[in-house]
């Protein structure tokens, strides 16, 4: 399946389907990066998208992590 350029669609389209990446932090600051490099307008709301779904993640391995050292189960 080929991925369809971006001039050709929104980089927020809702209509696509969603795929789950894992990448380490450098990894997605990276990605970041790069996205930087286009205009604002085009990637503000993939930014936040991609810094929200992120922040959560960390959010939840830092509860976790901090219950297991509380001795705590997961």
């Amino acid at each position: 399946m080929q991925p369809t350029p971006s001039a050709a669609r929104p980089a927020t389209a809702s209509s696509s389907p969603e795929v789950q990446l894992q990448l380490t932090i450098d990894e997605l600051n990276l990605v970041l990066e790069g996205i930087g490099n286009l205009p604002f307008a085009r990637v503000f709301a993939l930014v936040g998208k991609i810094q929200a779904q992120a922040g959560a993640q960390l959010q939840a391995q830092a509860g976790a992590a901090a219950g297991l050292s509380n001795g705590q189960a997961g």
